[in-house]
């Protein structure tokens, strides 16, 4: 074998070697970035999130303001107790411009209006349990005591609910949905399958 083809066999080599490190080095970099990912967003659960399939919350432990999410059924589950001021606005931006107009309250009649009533909890007003996730794509998880209104707030479509869970400005489609409940002695709300 003269020099010239030892050369161009050693270049041959060295191009295969520098593909596959390429490749390792790519795979490498989708690994650490996956796991980046995944601890970050353990990081960043809600210490309040639980996981239950039938779900029972005890509002006696939520303070006045506070919002609580849970797990139900894989979908997050936000709970809040709302101030006198706070539920006087929700009454306050119920009208005929709501870009929802109907309550997507499971226990009510499709058509049934959007009021702050119909959105809150039978019994005790001063609550609401929403599943907060966005009707736009129906993916992305909503932000609490976020947005134009301080309800909720979509990080991907940037649409705004407000302390009724209805929609008030954005493109999703309908007001977040209210799960079927009931209210139980000393104040423990049950989420039903």
């Amino acid at each position: 074998m003269d020099n010239k083809q030892k050369f161009e066999e050693e270049l041959q080599n060295a191009g295969k070697r520098k593909l596959l490190n390429r490749a390792i080095l790519g795979m490498g970099a989708f690994g650490l970035g996956s796991f980046l990912w995944m601890l970050t967003r353990a990081a960043n659960t809600p210490s309040e999130f639980q996981t239950a399939s039938d779900l029972k919350i005890d509002l006696n432990q939520i303070a006045e303001g506070e919002t609580k999410t849970f797990v139900f059924k894989g979908s997050p589950l936000s709970v809040r107790y709302r101030t006198n001021a706070e539920m006087e606005e929700a009454e306050r931006l119920y009208g005929p411009g709501l870009h929802d107009p109907y309550a997507n309250n499971q226990l009510l009649h499709e058509q049934d209006p959007a009021t702050n009533a119909n959105r809150s909890i039978a019994g005790n007003s001063a609550f609401i349990a929403v599943i907060s996730i966005c009707t736009h794509t129906q993916k992305c998880a909503t932000n609490a005591n976020q947005g134009d209104f301080n309800g909720w707030l979509c990080p991907c479509c940037a649409t705004h609910y407000d302390l009724a869970g209805r929609v008030i400005k954005g493109v999703a489609p309908r007001n977040l949905l209210i799960p079927r409940y009931r209210l139980g002695n000393n104040n423990i709300l049950h989420i039903l399958s």
